[in-house]
């Protein structure tokens, strides 16, 4: 994994102690540096976390540390990795225990908590300003109609949005290279015995509203 995001592997050799403290890394002096450089050095400091490394996820923190005030992004099902004006570090997710058989109710409108995220379902209102971190699917379905929010089961299947034919859940995991310990921390979003939405990663397109004016299902990570 170390050579999809390291142009120059064997040729720099970075001292990742010049920009650490307490296992906090100095965003002022690691802006000093080349980006292929500043590469490196997220690299290594992610690796002190397992956290697995590839390409988009080192260029989304080489974002991060330019943006301003504080941020977070996901690292993985442990640690979220948090960038607060000059200093980026990696914070361990305190985690409710998943009952792979816990089911939630959410009606609708409605808004519940699931493991680390919140997942709401509401009228569509085209005033309501999106918020960074947000995922959203828009679905037809009847406004009297109750979900379930649960764990992935073995043998989950749908029709997921941009494919032909059906798709097993684990297959769709494997193919976006999702941990095998993350994947039972996704919410699965169904209605009757049909999967409607894979949280915040595919919808299935048996309910997908294109014209985006009938309901909302929104997810954030919290």
């Amino acid at each position: 994994l170390i050579s999809d995001i390291s142009e120059f592997n064997g040729i720099i050799n970075s001292n990742l102690k010049k920009y650490l403290k307490n296992d906090i890394l100095d965003v002022r002096e690691l802006k000093k540096e080349e980006k292929f450089i500043q590469r490196t050095i997220i690299s290594e400091f992610l690796q002190r976390f397992d956290i697995s490394i590839n390409r988009n996820k080192i260029l989304e923190i080489q974002k991060l540390i330019y943006s301003n005030g504080s941020k977070e992004i996901y690292g993985n099902y442990r640690y979220r990795i948090k960038k607060t004006y000059d200093t980026l570090e990696v914070v361990e997710v305190k985690r409710i225990k998943v009952d792979s058989q816990l089911m939630v109710k959410l009606s609708i409108p409605g808004s519940v908590i699931w493991n680390n995220y919140r997942i709401s379902i509401n009228l569509v209102d085209k005033t309501q300003k999106f918020k960074e971190g947000e995922k959203e699917f828009y679905c037809k379905i009847k406004k009297t109609e109750t979900l379930i929010i649960r764990s992935r089961k073995n043998g989950d299947k749908f029709y997921p949005v941009g494919m032909d034919g059906t798709k097993k859940i684990k297959d769709l995991f494997i193919d976006l290279k999702i941990p095998k310990e993350e994947r039972k921390f996704i919410p699965i979003i169904t209605i009757s015995d049909d999967i409607l939405w894979v949280g915040g990663i595919r919808g299935d397109r048996r309910f997908e509203d294109l014209k985006k004016n009938n309901i909302k299902l929104k997810i954030e990570k919290i």
